[in-house]
C-alpha cells in the first residue's frame, strides 16, 4: 500500500516574499508553483512546510520504505543545502540535499536514513534556507513536496499455528486481484483459532 502525504502548515523566519502558496501543500505531481522571492542580502531567511498528515497511516501499518520529496526550481547565488528535519530541533538535521542554482524544475529525494518512527512527528518540516550573494536575488519556484510511505498492514490479527499465536494479514479477492483487507471483520468471526493482537 502507498499513501503521499502532504504538507498543511508553512512557518517563515527572515524576509521571503511569496505568491501562489497552494502549491506548498500539494504532491509532487503539482505543474503549478508557488513563487518565492529574497532579496535580504544580509541575512539567511528560512522557509519551513510541515504539517504532514502521519494519521492517514494506519496504527497497525509496517512501514517498508519512505521517501521525502521536493519539486523545486530556483535561481541566483544562495546556500545549495536544504535541510529535512524537526522543526525547531536539530535532530535530523544531517539529512539534506544540493539544490543546484540556476537549474531547472526537478523532483528532489532527501536520503532517509532515520526510521520512520523519528521523522512522523508534528513538528517534522522540510526547512529551505535562502542567503543571496552578490546583490543577486533568489527566485525560486516550488512546485510541491511529499512524504511517499510503502506500508502493509500487520500486527493486528493473529492465526494459530501449531499451537503458538503468529501475525497475519488478511487478504481478499477483489475483481480478480488479492487485496490486503484491513477490516477482517467483515471477512471472519473472531474465535478459538483466530483473535485481534495484543
Amino acid at each position: 500500500m502507498k499513501e503521499r502525504l502532504t504538507a498543511r502548515a508553512r512557518y517563515v523566519e527572515g524576509n521571503i516574499s511569496m505568491s501562489n502558496i497552494s502549491p506548498l501543500f500539494q504532491n509532487t505531481d503539482s505543474i503549478s508553483f508557488c513563487n518565492i522571492y529574497v532579496d535580504d542580502m544580509d541575512s539567511t531567511s528560512y522557509l519551513y512546510v510541515a504539517g504532514f498528515n502521519f494519521s492517514k497511516i494506519p496504527s497497525n501499518a509496517i512501514v517498508d520504505s519512505y521517501a521525502v520529496k521536493l519539486k523545486y526550481s530556483q535561481s541566483g547565488n544562495t546556500l545549495p543545502t536544504q535541510k529535512l528535519y524537526y522543526h525547531g530541533e536539530s535532530s535530523v538535521s544531517g539529512s539534506s540535499i544540493d539544490i543546484p542554482n540556476n537549474g531547472g524544475m526537478t523532483i528532489y529525494t532527501f536520503p532517509c536514513p532515520h526510521p520512520f518512527s523519528e521523522i512522523s512527528k508534528p513538528n517534522f518540516s522540510i526547512r529551505l534556507s535562502f542567503k543571496p550573494t552578490n546583490n543577486i536575488p533568489i527566485r525560486a519556484m516550488f512546485f510541491g513536496c511529499e512524504i511517499e510511505v510503502n506500508y502493509h498492514l500487520g500486527g493486528d490479527l493473529k492465526v494459530k499455528q501449531n499451537g503458538e499465536w503468529k501475525d497475519t494479514v488478511p487478504y481478499v479477492k477483489q475483481n480478480g486481484i488479492w487485496v490486503e483487507q484491513g477490516d477482517y471483520s467483515k471477512i471472519f468471526t473472531l474465535g478459538e483459532w483466530i483473535k485481534k493482537g495484543e
